[in-house]
């Protein structure tokens, strides 16, 4: 996966919003790996398929990962 250096700084400014996430579905730390690899790569499509006139990326962002974290939970 290739990012704009654009988009590079927006998964690095908002890697947070990983470990809420995961906190919020209650993953616990055990658990941290079978889930972040998957977090992360959602995070890494959110930034690629992000369009600024449409909102605020960090809100974007964290329902890509929830989603994508609802998917590994079914």
């Amino acid at each position: 996966m290739n990012l704009t250096d654009d988009q590079k700084r927006l998964v690095e400014e908002n890697h947070n919003l990983i470990y809420s996430c995961m906190h919020k579905f209650g993953i616990k730390l055990n658990e941290f790996d079978d889930y972040y690899g998957d977090a992360a790569i959602a995070l890494c499509n959110a930034a690629i398929h992000a369009d600024e006139k449409t909102g605020k990326f960090s809100t974007f962002a964290y329902k890509c990962i929830e989603n994508e974290l609802r998917r590994k939970f079914n």
